[in-house]
């Protein structure tokens, strides 16, 4: 152990505990008081001149010490700050703990309720670090350490005042484009906004197993954070909108810390309810998938050329509207009986031409629950279509003809437990285990089905609980209504909208339907 390394005379290197781009962390000890310390070892860009190289070891010293004034349970604690061959090393608290990206790698994503716990525990550390002024910039999964009762946040060796946010004069930017936020990858001035950013992708990464927009290489990751839309998370309705809010590319328009608080402590709190043992009824109030407002106007085709929401033959259509917003599909979960159920019809169609229409027609409320990646049976309820002689597969839905759809349709017996008529033509895409799409050839028109959890008490209530978040997000957001509808009996109530997307006004029309059975949306 004499030949280990010995740092500024006092911390002695033993062994290598991790590596990545910055650099690697050591099993130190810290001779002069006896104890088990991590050593971050920085390295430096090659490509830097020298005199970028010292101003860029003299930055992250100054800031590394200005985090270690930082005393917080939620923040791992910074002991000493040194330089040795122009490398700044930073000694830290040792916690022999995994990381949350440990945590996902060994048994998967992670479920709603301890994800929320976690951003809750992480906010808090967060909130610490800004009201001293540090925005960490480099808030990820592996640098989330998953303690006994304790969540904390290391690895501030990046971390920077807001006054002063660049690393170098050349405009260095360091840190994981996976999770770094889009004004930081543009050189854009930083504040707590970007950790709210990189918040949203780990949360987002424990939820899902992968982070929102990994490309696969460097650039295609700095590409797809920049400019593509955000595909949803499958936990949906109860992270979807916390989710969407944190990860919105415009930081003026993000969730503060505050907002995302609150949101993540409903998630919290009602999952917590449910993980008690208590068997859920009617009266159970579960967290609400909300419209995410995609920037796409869409032209409201005429009254008899809207998309009809269909029931079983001898049952009165009800007629929906238009929707602009890019929902986010959810886990279809297993539900206990007597568990009430939000069924959302909600029709996606970005319509470049009038005319298209689409026809959904679901089951009766006799089916079972289902549960993930389990093909739903066909309705027991009579139809003028015959079922098929085996299950569908999950992939080839099988196409029926159906007598009182338009001509020139067809409709789809789909395997997520619905039948559809779409124009023929028009393909199945199945995104992920609960969402699927009927895309029109040309790709600018669709219709969006997606299967949606557990919802509140009725399904008016559900709207109303939504709209406060939905409303803070959308410019223009203008309710034109909330009221309960009569459909086929069930509990079912219209969200009515318009917002000013970047093409104009957008109409959206939602509408929800509490059932005892399955939900889509």
């Amino acid at each position: 152990m004499s030949d280990a390394r010995l740092l500024a005379g006092r911390y002695r290197l033993e062994s290598v505990l991790g590596r990545g781009g910055m650099g690697q962390v050591w099993l130190g000890r810290d001779e002069t008081l006896g104890r088990a310390v991590a050593v971050k070892e920085i390295r430096l860009p090659t490509a830097l001149s020298d005199d970028e190289r010292d101003a860029l070891c003299t930055r992250m010293l100054r800031e590394a010490r200005l985090t270690a004034r930082l005393s917080h349970p939620g923040v791992v604690t910074v002991y000493d700050v040194v330089s040795e061959d122009g490398r700044p090393f930073i000694v830290m608290e040792l916690l022999r703990v995994p990381t949350l990206a440990d945590e996902v790698a060994a048994n998967g994503p992670l479920a709603a309720g301890r994800v929320a716990a976690i951003g809750l525990e992480l906010l808090t550390a967060l909130d610490a670090a800004h009201r001293e002024g540090i925005v960490h910039r480099d808030v990820k999964p592996s640098n989330v350490l998953l303690a006994d009762k304790r969540v904390v946040l290391s690895d501030f060796g990046i971390a920077t005042s807001e006054s002063d946010p660049r690393m170098t004069a050349t405009g260095l930017i360091v840190g994981s484009p996976t999770y770094m936020s889009p004004e930081r990858l543009r050189g854009s001035p930083t504040g707590p906004e970007t950790d709210m950013w990189s918040l949203g992708a780990t949360l987002y990464a424990a939820a899902e197993g992968q982070p929102p927009f990994d490309a696969g290489t460097t650039m295609g990751t700095v590409l797809a954070v920049l400019n593509d839309p955000l595909t949803g998370p499958s936990v949906g309705g109860q992270l979807a909108t916390v989710l969407d809010g944190l990860l919105d590319k415009d930081p003026g328009s993000r969730l503060d810390s505050q907002q995302a608080a609150r949101l993540l402590r409903r998630v919290a709190d009602r999952s917590g309810d449910d993980d008690a043992g208590a068997s859920a009824d009617a009266g159970d109030v579960w967290s609400w998938s909300t419209p995410a407002g995609a920037g796409t106007a869409v032209v409201r085709p005429p009254a008899d050329e809207r998309p009809i929401w269909r029931s079983a033959p001898g049952r009165p259509p009800a007629e929906p509207g238009v929707s602009a917003s890019t929902r986010r599909p959810v886990t279809a979960r297993t539900r206990r009986p007597g568990m009430r159920t939000l069924l959302l019809a909600v029709v996606v169609l970005v319509v470049l031409v009038l005319g298209v229409a689409a026809f959904v027609l679901f089951g009766s409320t006799d089916d079972p629950p289902q549960s993930r990646a389990t093909p739903v049976s066909r309705s027991s309820e009579p139809s003028t279509t015959e079922p098929s002689a085996t299950e569908p597969s999950a992939t080839e839905p099988s196409a029926t003809e159906q007598p009182d759809v338009p001509a020139g349709y067809r409709v789809q017996d789909d395997p997520l437990g619905f039948q559809v008529a779409v124009p023929r033509g028009w393909q199945r895409r199945l995104d992920g285990s609960t969402r699927v799409d009927y895309v029109a050839p040309d790709g600018g028109s669709y219709v969006r089905i997606d299967q949606q959890p557990e919802a509140g008490p009725s399904a008016e209530q559900a709207w109303l609980d939504a709209e406060p978040a939905v409303a803070a997000r959308l410019p223009g957001y203008d309710r034109i209504s909330i009221e309960p509808v009569d459909y086929r009996s069930w509990d079912t109530a219209d969200w009515e909208f318009t917002w000013s997307g970047d093409s104009g006004t957008v109409h959206v029309i939602d509408r929800g339907i509490a059932t005892d059975t399955r939900g889509f949306a």
